[in-house]
């Protein structure tokens, strides 16, 4: 049917749009079809849906669909409306825990983007951020002056979120500098240069090799005191 001259050519030839998008092949389910005629099985629907996403990107070079699924990662370029409908933001009295899965799995594989009813607010923000996505712009003029003072607001936010994710990552890399002392095993590679006893000769042992972290440039190392997990020392 998308083939049909009246459907997805004519659209090509009246409009050349680069970047089209077909409703629900990703929202509705895989369904079954039991007519002796023309019998179906999920997974028929699954291929004829991969067939039909590959042909659209053929005809138009980028296409994209409503909601996401995995099955469709390959075959489209990106999904519109799984980051609005998955989260606490369409559904603020749902209690449930929402793990991003999806976007930690897939994010770096396709751009996954939020419904396009929804318009740039700030306590939509941070989901944004979180997930590392962009909400719609609506360009519709009845919406103009919502949509100039919401984006601001927006970039505000964002600018706010920047500034504290740029100082936490500074306070992170000072607490990470070596302050306290400490030993870092690296192994026994054959070496043999001392003992349990206090003169530095070999005692045909292999030695315990450690790295010192932490150490205070103006204070002199006395001795060592290794003890191990169990007991001994």
């Amino acid at each position: 049917m998308a083939s049909r001259p009246q459907n997805t050519p004519q659209v090509k030839e009246l409009f050349t749009p680069t970047l089209y998008f077909s409703d629900t092949i990703f929202a509705a389910g895989l369904y079954e079809c039991f007519d002796p005629n023309h019998p179906t099985t999920p997974a028929d629907n699954l291929r004829y849906k991969q067939q039909l996403c590959d042909y659209l990107r053929g005809q138009f070079g980028l296409f994209g669909s409503e909601e996401g699924r995995e099955w469709g990662v390959a075959h489209a370029d990106y999904f519109e409306g799984l980051m609005s409908h998955r989260t606490h933001f369409q559904r603020p009295s749902d209690m449930d825990l929402i793990i991003p899965l999806f976007e930690l799995v897939y994010g770096d594989a396709i751009p996954i983007y939020a419904h396009q009813s929804d318009r740039p607010r700030p306590d939509k923000t941070l989901i944004d951020v979180v997930v590392n996505t962009w909400p719609f712009l609506s360009l519709l003029v009845q919406d103009a002056a919502v949509m100039v003072t919401n984006t601001k607001a927006v970039w505000r936010c964002w600018m706010l979120l920047v500034a504290a994710l740029a100082t936490d990552l500074t306070l992170a890399a000072d607490d990470a500098s070596p302050s306290v002392p400490r030993a870092v095993w690296l192994g026994q590679d054959g070496h043999d240069y001392c003992q349990t006893a206090t003169s530095p000769k070999p005692n045909d042992i292999q030695d315990l090799h450690l790295r010192l972290e932490g150490l205070s440039a103006g204070e002199k190392i006395e001795g060592i005191l290794i003890r191990r997990a169990g007991g001994g020392e």
